[in-house]
This record gives C-alpha cells, sequence and structure tokens, in this order.
C-alpha cells in the first residue's frame, strides 16, 4: 500500500542553484556592504582562544570554553567552574581563518557569507523534497536568505557556529529525505554530515529530532500503514538515534564538568518561577521572527516575565499569527513541518540565556510557513510577498549597521588603551574594568592578538546600574599612589542601589555590609554604604599605580559614538 504522501524526489544542485538564484543575488547584495564591519564581543575572545590551542584533538576540544577564569574574571569571587563547548571544527576553522587573514574582519565575514549562501540552497533543496513544490522552495530559500536575525550569524564572527553547522545539518535532512524514497545508501551521508555537524556545534542532536518530526508528519497524515512506516522510517532514526546517543556519551565523559550547562547560561527547569522565565522567552522568540526586532527587547525579558499583561498579549499575538499562516497554507506537510521545526528548535534553548544565534536555524521552519503561506497565486500573495521582502531589507540592513557601529566601537576602545600607553601592553599589564563586563575578556583578547602578549589580564571591577552601555562611566577617583575611589555616574547617587543589584548583574551573592573584600589582584577592595545602597567602592593597591601597568578603565559612550575610557593615573 502507498502513500498518497509520498516524498517527492529531490531536486539536484545545479537544478537548486538554477531555482533559487534571486535569493544568492539579494543576498550578496545586503551583506557584501559590511564585509569590512570590525569584528566585536566574542570574536576577540574566540579568536584568541583559537589562535592558542594546539593542533591536537585534545587542544580543539577544550579550548572553546564559556566563562572560563580566562573569561571573565571577578575581583571579589574565586573564577566560576569552566563550562567547555564541543566544537572542535569550529576552532579548526578559526584557526585557519587567523592564519589566513590574521585580523582582518573581511575574510571572516566572506566566510560566514558563502557558508550562508550554502545553506540558503540547501534550505530550497530541502523544501523541494519534502513539498515537491518548485516554487515553495524558491520563496522558502529567498526568505531564509534575508530573515534579518540571520545577520547574528553571518557578520558575527562568533556566529560562524551557526553558519558552519546548518549547511551541515541541512545536508544531513536533505539526504534523510532522500534515503527515505528506498536509496537506504544515502543515509550513510546522512550519518557523515550529522557526524561532522556535532564536531561543529551540539545542537547537531536535533537532526534526529528533525528527521522525527518528518516521520511523525507522514505517519499521521500517510496511511499508508504503520508496518510500512516503520520499514522506512526505523533504519535512519535508528541509526541517527545511535550516532547521537553515542556523541552525547562521549561529551559527557570528555570534560571534566561532564559537559552539563553551568549558571547563568543555564536555568534549571526546578527553580522557582522557570515556567514564566520560559514562557517569557518563548513569546519573545516568536516576536522577534515575525516582527524582525531584536532578540534582547528594550526592557529585557524580565520585564515581560514581571508583566502578565504584556507577557499575554504577546502570546495571543504570535499563536493568533501562527494560527492565520497556518490556514494559509495549503500543504498539510509543510504546516506540520514548519510548526515543528520551530518547536524543536526553540523548546530546548528556553533555560538557556537568550541570543541572537539561536533564531538562524529556526528561521528554515518560519521560511517553509511563511513559503507555504505565499505560494499562492494572485495579486495579495505578491503584494504581502513584496511587502515582507522590503521589510526584511531593511532590518537587515539596520542590523549590520549596529553590528558595524559595535565593531567600530570595540576596535577603537583597544586602539584608545595602547595610544594612551604609548604603544602595546606590557605582558604584565593589568585591565581594571569598573564596568561592561563582556569587554574583560574581548577587550582584553583584543589587546593581547595586538600586542601578541599572551600575560595581560583583565579584571572586572563592578558595574554601572544598567547593562547598557551608558553616556557617562563611573567615576574615577585618583586619591594617592595606591588609593582609587569608584564612584556612580553621573546622575545617580549610588554606585549600587542596594546589595541585590549585585546578585542580579553579576548571578553571585551580594555584597556584604561591613566586609572588606582581599582579591588576588594586587588590591582590596572596600564597599561605602549609605543605608541600604553601596555609594563608592575603594580600591587600594599593594603599591603605586605609577608605572605598576596597572590600567583602571571606565567606558562610556562618548558624543562622537564611540567607546571611549578614562585611566587612572
Amino acid at each position: 500500500m502507498t502513500s498518497p504522501l509520498p516524498l517527492p524526489k529531490c531536486a539536484g544542485v545545479r537544478a537548486a542553484l538554477v531555482r533559487v538564484w534571486p535569493a544568492l543575488v539579494l543576498a550578496v547584495c545586503v551583506y557584501l556592504p559590511w564585509l569590512g564591519s570590525p569584528l566585536f564581543l566574542d570574536d576577540w575572545h574566540l579568536l584568541w582562544m583559537a589562535s592558542q590551542a594546539d593542533w591536537s584533538w585534545s587542544g580543539l576540544v577544550h579550548s572553546f570554553t564559556f566563562l572560563d577564569p580566562g573569561s571573565i574574571v571577578t575581583w571579589n569571587l574565586p573564577a566560576g567552574p569552566a563550562y567547555h563547548y564541543f566544537r572542535p571544527l569550529v576552532v579548526a576553522l578559526l584557526k585557519v581563518e587567523y592564519a589566513v587573514f590574521g585580523t582582518a574582519p573581511w575574510g571572516y565575514h566572506m566566510v560566514s557569507l558563502v557558508l550562508h549562501l550554502v545553506s540558503v540552497v540547501l534550505v530550497g533543496l530541502l523544501t523541494i523534497g519534502v513539498t515537491g513544490s518548485e516554487r515553495v522552495g524558491r520563496l522558502a530559500a529567498l526568505l531564509f536568505a534575508l530573515q534579518p536575525h540571520n545577520v547574528a550569524s553571518v557578520n558575527w564572527t562568533a556566529g560562524q557556529t551557526e553558519a558552519l553547522g546548518a549547511p551541515l545539518m541541512l545536508a544531513a535532512l536533505v539526504s534523510y529525505v532522500a534515503a527515505r524514497r528506498g536509496g537506504f545508501l544515502l543515509h550513510g551521508w546522512t550519518l557523515m554530515f550529522t557526524a561532522l555537524a556535532c564536531l561543529t556545534k551540539e545542537n547537531a542532536v536535533l537532526v534526529g529530532a528533525y528527521a522525527g518530526v518528518l516521520e511523525l508528519t507522514l505517519l499521521v497524515l500517510g496511511p499508508e500503514g504503520w508496518r510500512e512506516w516503520l520499514k522506512r522510517a526505523v533504519p535512519g532514526l535508528g541509526a541517527l538515534a545511535v550516532l547521537l546517543g553515542g556523541f552525547l556519551v562521549y561529551r559527557f565523559f570528555v570534560f571534566d564538568s561532564g559537559g552539563g550547562l553551568i549558571e547563568p547560561y543555564f536555568t534549571s527547569p526546578a527553580a522557582d518561577g522557570f515556567v514564566l522565565f520560559a514562557a517569557a522567552k518563548m513569546v519573545h522568540y516568536l516576536g522577534a521572527l515575525i516582527t524582525t526586532a531584536p532578540i534582547v527587547p528594550l526592557f529585557g525579558t524580565q520585564f515581560i516575565a514581571e508583566h502578565p499583561l504584556a507577557l499575554a498579549s504577546g502570546g495571543v499575538v504570535g499563536v493568533s499569527f501562527l494560527v492565520l499562516l497556518g490556514r494559509k497554507v495549503v500543504d498539510p506537510r509543510t504546516l506540520w513541518l514548519g510548526l515543528g521545526w520551530l518547536a524543536v528548535t526553540f523548546l530546548p534553548t528556553l533555560p538557556i540565556l537568550a541570543s541572537d544565534l539561536y533564531p538562524y536555524f529556526a528561521g528554515v521552519g518560519y521560511a517553509l510557513l511563511l513559503a507555504g503561506a505565499l505560494a499562492r497565486e494572485g495579486r495579495v500573495a505578491r503584494v504581502l510577498l513584496v511587502s515582507l521582502v522590503a521589510l526584511y531589507l531593511v532590518s537587515t540592513t539596520g542590523r549590520g549597521l549596529l553590528y558595524h557601529v559595535q565593531g567600530v566601537a570595540d576596535r577603537t576602545a583597544a586602539e584608545d588603551i595602547e595610544a594612551d600607553n604609548g604603544g602595546p601592553l606590557d605582558e604584565s599589564a593589568t585591565l581594571l574594568f569598573v564596568n561592561m563586563p563582556v569587554a574583560v575578556s574581548h577587550v582584553t583578547s583584543n589587546l593581547r592578538l595586538r600586542s601578541g602578549n599572551p600575560d595581560i589580564v583583565g579584571v572586572l571591577v563592578t558595574l554601572t546600574p544598567e547593562w547598557a552601555l551608558p553616556e557617562a562611566g563611573p567615576e574615577v577617583q585618583c586619591l594617592g599612589p595606591a588609593h582609587v575611589r569608584i564612584g556612580p555616574p553621573p546622575g545617580h547617587d549610588r554606585l549600587f542601589e542596594t546589595p541585590e543589584e549585585w546578585n542580579v548583574h553579576l548571578y553571585r551573592e551580594p555584597l556584604v555590609q561591613g566586609k572588606r573584600y582581599e582579591t588576588d589582584h594586587g588590591f582590596d577592595a572596600e564597599p561605602l554604604w549609605d543605608g541600604d545602597g553601596v555609594v563608592a567602592l575603594d580600591l587600594r593597591f599593594d603599591s603605586s599605580l605609577s608605572g605598576s601597568g596597572v590600567h583602571i578603565i571606565s567606558y562610556y559612550l562618548a558624543d562622537d559614538g564611540r567607546l571611549a575610557h578614562r585611566m587612572c593615573p
């Protein structure tokens, strides 16, 4: 008995190129102006770690870390436990790129763009393979190519985890669809691409879930009988289960921490308020895809979680839009696969720190839904398509500009520090950042790469009351040769309004009134209290700052838009 919903034969790669060339051309036109955008944020930290990694399996596996002692060093607490990502293929790519391009940004952006274009072709090929419609495939490729959140994976070198992993995962799924038609030998290609994807990023384990969504769709919509379905589904799903299960077991034992996620990157589902937290993140992710807004909203996910009306309204709007979109989809496979794809991508990320990178692969399912709805003939569909493409072009260009500005700010920060120092920093230089926690690793790694000195140390001293880059940083007063006081920024009466602010900002213990802190970085710190708030922070150094190689930096956004700083002395 044959299924009335057989998976159609996939078009060849050459045929797919012919069909999706408009998507490729538009993607090149959108991203080409930003090839010269500076590196920024995580790029410097990842490049530094990759440049120092050995060309060995252990070196490639253990170099990709988060919150390790070389990432964010705090002045009052021991370094957090190292959490190792398993991404040896990305580390190898970064090492090769660094050997070829150095710190020239255009090379990294060009590689990311080429990888994105490969993904665009594979999205078209996969969509044609599961729907049998070349029109839907062309539209899905076009909408995926221009999805504004893809800027994070194309213009941000740290996003090469997604840019490299996506084509490998998509190639695995294209092979799976071909093998599902009876070419069981093609499951070997599926396993090969899946294994390579596992060496790129942990979310490669979702290949099995995406294949499961496909099989579940065919089981429900195809009355071929469960025995025939098992005959076709078990070989592919079984092989993937063995491969992915082996990968997870190996990853668990290869790290001392067991490869588990740690705070603050991961929030346990057993934590108080997790349901509300997860619901707020899901609403935000869907809203970001639908409206093309940035992942981190103006008031943050916490604001949404603390305002049930905003959360409920966002949820109703998001679900209503998806329901309306689903009603416009002709092929039920498109609806089931699109919604299933979104669920498989987003649900595992709900306990994890929000990132602009997560919607990249989710964009495949969303593009599939949109393409199925807009593939209808008629003037209304054409107007909606043109309007959506115009919105994507504007949003993508705006996002590219924001990333460019951030890169310029990060680059000028390192240049300004070196200019004030009279040249590259010494090997024993210590940078004390009185705000901007991300700058601890990023600017420090930037200066290490620029100077070639691996022993430059960056230490986070404190934070401004806002996460956002302030227009004026905390006041830094030099009270003596070995005494510095850090006060609140202009317009603020206190450095911390309540001791809980420290806990909120660093996911750590709050400051204790009356306690003086000894550090391992050549100074003691004493909070100055006014009631329940910290007015200032006194730093007393073991020796004179003059000629000591210690640079105390307070970042703020200058009038000309540069990331300026103050140094003491």
